[in-house]
């Protein structure tokens, strides 16, 4: 779970564009859309599928102010491949090397300066192949708590 964390983060919006993102409080659910796990058993793909984890994330002022960029370049073995976002719209795409392959996420959507929407598509290739959809929607919910 700790790499679809990472695509969470690959689709927070940069400060550095034209709109900027508030910092405080984001409420994040991503929801398992489409799941393809070769070795797994039909009841680990079964309950996968459609699943919803939701998340809560203070983001600081000093966070806001590096970006996502800043925090997944961070991430041990993952490359930043590209991040555009032009326009209110996110294109991105992170290859994450480890001994179980390569783990390639490509992530598309949309943002404004208090909430996110995006569909990210996981593969992995190497031992252990698999592919999923992942959507998820982010909205701040006002400021963060002490």
């Amino acid at each position: 779970m700790h790499r679809l964390l990472i695509v969470a983060l690959a689709a927070w919006p940069s400060l550095a564009g034209a709109q900027s993102v508030q910092p405080g409080n984001w409420a994040l659910e991503t929801t398992y859309t489409a799941v393809d796990l070769p070795n797994a058993p039909p009841a680990v793909v079964a309950r996968l599928k459609g699943h919803k984890t939701q998340a809560n994330r203070c983001l600081s002022p000093e966070q806001a102010a590096r970006g996502p960029e800043d925090m997944i370049k961070g991430a041990k073995g993952c490359t930043l491949v590209r991040y555009d976002r032009k326009a209110g719209k996110i294109d991105a795409q992170m290859v994450c090397k480890d001994a179980q392959g390569t783990l390639t996420t490509t992530t598309t959507g949309s943002y404004t300066s208090s909430s996110f929407n995006t569909t990210a598509k996981l593969v992995r290739t190497g031992g252990q192949r698999m592919s999923m959809t992942v959507e998820t929607t982010a909205k701040r919910t006002g400021s963060c708590s002490q």
